[in-house]
């Protein structure tokens, strides 16, 4: 991986997560929230979600993308597409493999999962800004054809 390949990576670590820290901030009442608070629920989503980041990307996001990048250019919706995979896939089998093993029936497992996948589109949102982020420093420039 190139110096903007690496660059664009640790830059998508810490984008995701200030993703969710936004979002939070959004969320909680106007006295605690989004009034002059927002860049606290920032910080500390990246303060403890850049390392979840870095573990998606040094497990899924890297491997793929040196396997695919032999093959494929990348483009913006691939990024986005592969970011929010990348951020839900590890979050939705924990949550729900435990729910179908311990579920008695399929009633019962919709029901517990039904609260577990409440936060993918969240995590997913967060990784399509982090697949983009990581577009932007990988892209193919103008300049990099010039003579």
């Amino acid at each position: 991986m190139s110096g903007r390949g690496a660059a664009g990576a640790v830059a998508a670590a810490i984008v995701a997560p200030a993703v969710i820290g936004l979002m939070i901030a959004a969320s909680v009442p106007h006295p605690l929230g989004f009034g002059d608070q927002w860049w606290r629920w920032m910080a500390l989503a990246v303060l403890f979600g850049s390392p979840v980041a870095m573990l998606h990307l040094l497990l899924l996001a890297l491997p793929a993308y040196l396997l695919l990048r032999q093959r494929w250019r990348i483009r913006w919706w691939s990024a986005a597409l592969a970011g929010a995979i990348i951020a839900v896939m590890p979050a939705a089998v924990i949550s729900l493999v435990p729910d179908a093993l311990s579920a008695s029936s399929l009633a019962e497992f919709i029901g517990r999962a039904y609260w577990s996948v409440q936060p993918l589109p969240a995590l997913g949102l967060a990784g399509i800004a982090g697949g983009l982020v990581f577009w932007s420093f990988v892209r193919e420039r103008r300049e990099d054809f010039a003579a």
